[in-house]
């Protein structure tokens, strides 16, 4: 990948200025389409392999997991950009990737302390079925965001409150990473001792 993963400085300087003004910014192809579409093949394989697991908690049903190599891998290769984005020096917290299922719904909500700087990446669906991510940015005004596969979604994680309608494909693939203010040592890997590791007991 290249220095910048995906994205072109153009286009991450754009999401810069959008950043500052709204906490909330879209970045084109974030990630390379067809890393995309590849880590949306390893949620497939991960699947039928039984190595997801069933979210109990804010999507009741749908696939999960956390922490994987595979996604906790995109952590340091996008810290660059996203400090870019956010004006702010990042440090890893951790990767969250989930597989919704046809009417599944993302209910309204903030993330916690480790999600201070966050980004979701749209990794692929069973149609072209449009599903935005709702979200009210720092300046109180609802909005609904499409992401195409590799876009990602820049947002304050836990001061901006977001959410999803009812998922309209057969199924949809989403990764989350997540990122914090290089002060909060504590929340580093989310109390893991490095990347790729399961979720701390």
């Amino acid at each position: 990948m290249s220095k910048h993963v995906g994205a072109s400085t153009s286009d991450l300087a754009a999401a810069a200025a959008e950043f500052a003004r709204s906490g909330v910014a879209v970045v084109k192809e974030l990630v390379p389409r067809p890393v995309a579409v590849y880590l949306s093949s390893v949620l497939s394989v991960m699947h039928g392999a039984g190595r997801l697991t069933s979210d109990r908690s804010q999507v009741p049903g749908a696939f999960v997991t956390y922490g994987d190599p595979a996604f906790d891998t995109l952590l340091p290769l996008l810290a660059g950009p996203m400090s870019q984005i956010t004006g702010v020096e990042l440090w890893p917290t951790y990767s969250f990737a989930r597989t919704y299922l046809h009417g599944q719904e993302l209910t309204k909500h903030s993330d916690r302390p480790s999600c201070q700087y966050s980004v979701t990446v749209h990794l692929g669906a069973s149609d072209d079925e449009a599903w935005p991510i709702e979200i009210t940015d720092l300046g109180g005004a609802d909005r609904s965001i499409e992401l195409a596969p590799g876009d990602g979604l820049a947002y304050l994680g836990c001061e901006l409150t977001h959410w999803r309608g009812p998922c309209p494909s057969q199924w949809y693939s989403q990764a989350f990473l997540h990122y914090v203010d290089r002060s909060d040592r504590n929340l580093v890997f989310d109390g893991r001792p490095s990347l790729g590791r399961p979720r701390p007991n």
